[in-house]
């Protein structure tokens, strides 16, 4: 199984912790929850950033 589908599993079962610093970015970007689990179920990966000093992201 694929990364992003093990994710989208932990968010329909709701086995998935936001943190406080998570929480602060979405209300600075005027974001609630269901937006964000929304973007997660039914988005699509762009472009994966291999060469980042971060990781791959």
């Amino acid at each position: 199984m694929a990364s992003i589908e093990r994710i989208r599993l932990k968010v329909i079962q709701r086995h998935y912790y936001l943190s406080a610093h998570a929480e602060d970015e979405m209300l600075e970007d005027n974001l609630e929850r269901r937006d964000v689990e929304y973007a997660i179920l039914k988005g699509r990966i762009e472009k994966r950033l291999t060469r980042d000093i971060r990781g791959t992201r």
